[in-house]
């Protein structure tokens, strides 16, 4: 039997615009690449809550994953609310080739290609012992400080990494900050333009529809 796979997204109420433009397109490239769509609005599944907290928006997907390898997936391509799949010839799991020893694939923020410097918003991730306990170490995170403070989970999970390296280095694969996220012609991700109060900004719509119309090119050079 095949193992459960799933594409994923997890946001609050203040990214409907946003997920409109960019869950058609993640939806579809699960389906090319025999993933589940699933998206996640504020935790809730078939409208009843599946976790509670108290915490920001962004630590959403983290609830997110572990609800799902407790459901059973064993491959989640997790993408923000903000992050879309423009590429759809390519496959994810090709990550896996020559790698089999990582189960987390993750591009850099852009600052350094280090464990301490990594973008969460666009992460495959494979279950086993270790994630699944990566994923609760984080979630249970001492610094309380993360719950509510930039950059909130990724925060969390920078610390998790530095604080158990010998371990992570083992299982985690770092890619270049364009791969696939941030100004990548597979996932395009604009996290650098900040969001509104209770809102998504305008101008990370405008560049991602732009993107989606003009795949191959550099929309941050067009005029």
């Amino acid at each position: 039997m095949s193992s459960k796979k799933a594409v994923l997204q997890s946001i609050c109420n203040n990214y409907e615009d946003l997920i409109n433009v960019t869950r058609p397109h993640n939806a579809e490239y699960a389906d090319k690449i025999g993933f589940d769509y699933i998206l996640h609005k504020n935790l809730e599944v078939l409208g009843r809550s599946i976790f509670k907290h108290d915490r920001a928006p962004a630590w959403n997907k983290m609830y997110s994953i572990k609800y799902l390898f407790a459901k059973g997936y064993e491959q989640i391509f997790l993408l923000d609310g903000d992050a879309v799949v423009v590429d759809k010839e390519k496959n994810i799991l090709d990550l896996k080739e020559g790698k089999e020893d990582k189960s987390i694939h993750i591009c850099c923020d852009g600052l350094d290609k280090t464990l301490i410097h990594v973008n969460t918003g666009v992460i495959f991730i494979e279950k086993n012992k270790y994630t699944v306990q990566f994923i609760e170490n984080v979630i249970n995170t001492s610094k309380s400080l993360w719950h509510n403070t930039r950059n909130w989970e990724q925060n969390a999970i920078h610390e998790e990494f530095d604080k158990a390296e010998f371990l992570y280095t083992k299982i985690v694969q770092l890619y270049d900050s364009d791969y696939f996220n941030h100004n990548s012609d597979w996932v395009f991700h604009p996290c650098w333009v900040q969001d509104k109060e209770n809102r998504t900004s305008a101008e990370k719509i405008s560049l991602i529809k732009k993107k989606l119309k003009h795949p191959k090119q550099d929309v941050l050079k067009m005029g």
